[in-house]
């Protein structure tokens, strides 16, 4: 079995390989056409290079599935599992590191105990990076918390985007903010517990299942958690919720259940519609007139194909989660189809309902032109959906090169944290003049002129902001 520490890229970077387009139709050639026989010892040799290819198959699906990777659950779900990439931090910032990762090393890596969470019942992994200076700093920062995708942890993230983040902070595109990356996974542990029915690596979404309140566990315990021990603010217009993948629906998701907990959300690669297809098939490009919300169960529906490993399916991606009411359970007591427990969590479906109102927020959502989720066409039609809910949807060019890779995300990263700080700032500004305008409202109705004209400067300043769109590139550092 190969060494772990010769990963050295995300296992979700395999996607770079995926054929991310839909099956062509295949034509038949005429006999004039075909090139002619090769001598029979070519046909040999090429026989042996099948034969050696599928040994060489056969090899690794065995070497995978040795003691210590165990297959529970959806088939094969751990071949797409890997620790993180190693990531050294020595400053100029702090990092707060609660849990046990092996990965992450440097001098300015204050290692603890992992979070204890009485609601799950579980110890958690948590990250948290504060900027340098701090300590010396008399506000309380803006606070980003920054989730993980399906089959990541909290580390996967961090080592991805806390650079990209802390250079613009050094440069002044963003102020100085908070970032929280905590463990969204079932088991909260980067070694899988082999008493447990399932790989506890795979992703919790966020929800309260059968499997564990894991929404409840995010509001109650680690918002909390965070006000009460670091120096964060603790309104929507300094909150802002960020990730990828399956963090990207949980981001969404948040923001869309709890519109006063974040004014600003950032999805990369985000699965932002869990019932997507079109006639009936997830890996199909957008078309309006053939698009179709999931109304049944397939637990072979192909979510994404990858080389070597395979296909992997709705069982893999959504079972685990939407389906553990199969038996009556703490949270859900009836057994319900899973497509209608992901409708129940789907931010493309909350996007759909005529009252919610998401006046004031803005969403920053990309994906790459080759995603093998097929994520990129899910972007354009909610967009739509929020801006007729009153929010604003950036960039201009959300579809960027790339696929459903740690790469991507580490490439997207600077224009992320440059969009976000300058939201950041923007915000602040409308925060300050709603604030203002409250005060004006409530002073007596003979306010003198003076008084009156001194609030316009800051609402004309706001009103100047909102009109400046941000159109990031995709290779600004």
């Amino acid at each position: 079995m190969p060494d772990e520490k010769e990963k050295d890229v995300r296992v979700t970077d395999l996607l770079n390989e995926i054929d991310d387009s839909p099956e062509p139709e295949t034509g038949e050639k005429s006999d004039s056409d075909a090139p002619p026989d090769p001598p029979k010892k070519k046909k040999r040799s090429l026989t042996r290079i099948i034969l050696y290819v599928f040994l060489g198959f056969v090899a690794l699906r065995v070497a995978v599935c040795l003691p210590g990777q165990r297959v529970h659950g959806p088939r094969d779900a751990h071949l797409l599992i890997t620790t993180p990439p190693e990531f050294t931090y020595d400053g100029p910032g702090q990092i707060f590191y609660f849990g046990q990762n092996s990965q992450l090393k440097g001098s300015a890596v204050k290692f603890l105990a992992p979070f204890h969470s009485e609601i799950l019942d579980q110890n958690r992994e948590v990250i948290v990076f504060l900027p340098a200076g701090y300590e010396k700093l008399l506000e309380p920062l803006p606070l980003v918390i920054i989730f993980h995708g399906y089959l990541d942890q909290p580390l996967h993230m961090g080592a991805t985007v806390i650079e990209a983040f802390e250079y613009a902070i050094t440069i002044g595109q963003m102020p100085p903010s908070v970032l929280v990356f905590p463990d969204i996974s079932l088991g909260g542990s980067p070694v899988d517990n082999p008493d447990t029915p399932l790989d506890d690596r795979l992703g919790s979404w966020a929800v309260n299942s059968n499997r564990g309140r894991y929404h409840d566990y995010v509001m109650e315990e680690l918002l909390p958690w965070i006000y009460k021990n670091y120096p964060v603010r603790e309104d929507p217009y300094g909150t802002a919720l960020m990730g990828y993948s399956a963090g990207g629906h949980i981001a969404l998701n948040l923001t869309m259940k709890h519109p006063n907990l974040a004014m600003s959300t950032v999805s990369i690669a985000g699965t932002i519609d869990t019932r997507y297809s079109i006639n009936g098939f997830r890996r199909r490009p957008y078309n309006p007139a053939a698009y179709r919300p999931i109304e049944d169960d397939k637990p072979k529906r192909v979510v994404v194909q990858i080389p070597v490993t395979g296909k992997f399916t709705d069982e893999w991606a959504f079972w685990p989660v939407f389906n553990s009411d199969e038996q009556p359970g703490p949270v859900w007591r009836e057994d319900k189809p899973v497509w209608e427990r992901l409708r129940d969590e789907n931010p493309m479906d909350m996007a759909r309902d005529d009252k919610l109102d998401m006046t004031g927020h803005a969403f920053y959502l990309v994906a790459g032109q080759k995603d093998g989720f097929f994520y990129q066409h899910h972007i354009a039609p909610f967009s739509d959906l929020l801006v007729k809910r009153g929010a604003k949807v950036y960039p201009d060019n959300p579809i960027r090169p790339g696929g459903h890779t740690g790469f991507f995300v580490k490439k997207e990263a600077p224009d992320a944290a440059k969009w976000l700080g300058k939201r950041l700032r923007e915000i602040e500004l409308l925060a300050n003049t709603s604030i203002a305008e409250t005060e004006t409202e409530a002073e007596p109705e003979n306010v003198e002129p003076s008084d009156a004209v001194q609030q316009e400067p800051a609402a004309e300043a706001a009103d100047a902001g909102d009109q400046d769109k941000p159109s990031l590139g995709a290779g600004s550092k």
